[in-house]
């Protein structure tokens, strides 16, 4: 099973990738990253992707411009691919 992480979680992208992977049974959102950590589906929504410590196959960034510096040091911190 392909586990991910959506950054941007709470946003109009950030939901259709999250409702897509619940119609996938091969892909999990083990968490969110957004400014709002409001969580709105079934994974953990965090300000800061380094609050998530459980396992993920890669990150989706469909954030603001703003976050890449924190999602880089998360990618190379954890070994997690940011896409």
């Amino acid at each position: 099973m392909l586990k991910l992480i959506i950054s941007g979680a709470n946003g109009h992208m950030g939901r259709a990738v999250a409702r897509l992977a619940a119609e996938n049974p091969d892909v999990e959102i083990a968490a969110g990253v957004d400014l709002c950590a409001e969580r709105y589906g079934a994974f953990p929504v965090f300000i800061d992707p380094m609050e998530f410590y459980g396992k993920a196959d890669a990150l989706i960034d469909f954030s603001a411009p703003a976050a890449l510096d924190m999602l880089l040091r998360y990618s190379a911190a954890r070994k997690v691919p940011l896409v």
